[in-house]
């Protein structure tokens, strides 16, 4: 069982904007439901009760998928960027017909209190993911991919789509799995999906993991995803110093599937 007052900061990650204080006006999703609801740790917080619990009856990894795969530390200084809003969980399909390479993401939530022999899976926290698609554009937002951000900071959505966006509660094995299409990118970033772990409505943590430069170059440098961009791909190189994890990803059945722990620590 995770004690919330002791759950410490494990690793570093390079603050490159922080979201905006409690200033922001609190935003409802689209078509009512899921609501932001204040911050926590610098960080937006939701109403997640409508979250669905990610299921494990049409899940595609176990337990044993993430023995290999890279992790990422619990931090309170974390960047979540100007583009998340509490979207509506529409389940594991989160693409919304976006064309792109398809993906599925499965990550793994565990405790990683000293002295167990095996990290334990933590059940019922709520995950959020978010990315742009294969043009680089982020659902909600009509920013030009081709031209730098505004700003680090939040931004409130100026349209009402939310592809490549969803929430899942972890089931028993503490995994929650989003099928989804291959980020593009856009400029001044390498290629990247952000998550967020909430307990209750409190956000915790707030990352990205950066995506295996090999698939990278195989898919985003492609005329699918490049046609018409009038910005190249920045390689993951130049990031290299900010402690970004990277999804582990492998091809099951014609399929690529990307895997990340989140480890939390707790007593």
């Amino acid at each position: 069982m995770i004690n919330r007052r002791k759950l410490i900061k494990m690793g570093g990650l390079l603050i490159l904007g922080s979201s905006a204080t409690a200033s922001l006006p609190l935003m409802s999703a689209w078509g009512g439901g899921r609501q932001q609801i204040g911050h926590h740790r610098g960080s937006i917080s939701c109403d997640n009760g409508t979250v669905p619990l990610s299921d494990p009856a049409n899940r595609l990894t176990g337990p044993a998928d993430f023995g290999a795969a890279d992790a990422v530390a619990v931090t309170r200084d974390s960047f979540e960027g100007p583009y998340f809003f509490c979207a509506n969980p529409p389940g594991r399909a989160i693409a919304s017909g976006k064309s792109g390479t398809p993906l599925t993401v499965a990550f793994r939530v565990i405790d990683t209190t000293s002295g167990l022999p095996v990290p334990g899976a933590v059940p019922g926290a709520v995950v959020d993911i978010w990315h742009c698609d294969a043009r680089g554009v982020y659902s909600g937002y009509g920013a030009d991919p081709d031209q730098p951000a505004a700003t680090g900071h939040h931004l409130d959505p100026d349209n009402r789509q939310e592809f490549c966006r969803g929430a899942l509660r972890t089931d028993g094995d503490g995994i929650a799995e989003f099928d989804t299409i291959w980020p593009g990118h856009y400029t001044g970033r390498a290629i990247h999906i952000h998550f967020k772990v909430h307990f209750g409505n409190r956000s915790w943590t707030t990352n990205q993991t950066l995506l295996p430069e090999d698939l990278n170059q195989r898919i985003v440098d492609t005329p699918s995803y490049t046609t018409g961009r009038a910005t190249s791909r920045i390689p993951n190189a130049r990031e290299a110093g900010w402690g970004l994890p990277t999804l582990t990803v492998r091809e099951r059945d014609g399929r690529l599937i990307g895997s990340l722990n989140i480890g939390l620590k707790g007593a």
